[in-house]
Order: structure tokens, then sequence, then C-alpha cells
């Protein structure tokens, strides 16, 4: 498993499953979050920050919110698991493997 995004400053860091930090990935699908109900009477947006993992194929393996308000981060996390990626290789095979 790897890391798809460097953790944002003050967040946790990745945890010790991480193999391997992947700064730049090609998405080739992308689903935008549904807006939470629960936000618009409270007027909040922003950005979550996610630490995605992926399989080999470029599925989304699994994610969780690193940083973001509470109630962005359950839409955010459904929306990214529907990513699909450009596998990723290393040594001509692709990662992990």
């Amino acid at each position: 498993m790897f890391c798809a995004a460097a953790p944002p400053a003050g967040a946790q860091t990745a945890p010790a499953h991480v193999r391997a930090y992947v700064p730049f990935l090609s998405p080739l699908k992308q689903t935008q979050p549904d807006y939470p109900a629960a936000a618009r009477p409270q007027g909040v947006e922003g950005s979550v920050h996610l630490l995605v993992t992926l399989d080999a194929q470029g599925n989304v393996a699994g994610a969780e919110p690193l940083a973001g308000a509470a109630v962005l981060r359950a839409a955010a996390v459904a929306a990214v698991k529907q990513w699909q990626f450009r596998p990723v290789i290393r040594a001509g095979s692709r990662f992990p493997p």
C-alpha cells in the first residue's frame, strides 16, 4: 500500500503499513463528493485531506480523513472510494505487488 498524498502540516503521519509515498498520481476517474445536508445550515465549506491507499490496479483500497471539517469527512471518503487511478509502476512492475 502507499500514500497517495502527503499528510497536511500538523496532521497525523502515515500509518506504519504504508510502504511508499507517491506524490503525483494520475486519476482516470474522479467523483465529486455530495455536499452533506448537515453542513448546509452550518455554512461549512472547505477541503478534506485524506490518506488514500491503492491496490495494484489503481483502485482505492482504503481512505481515512486526516484533516478537514468533521461534517464533510464521510462525503469525501465516499467520493474518493469511487476514484480510479493509473496504476503505479516501479521497476517495470505494478506497485504494490
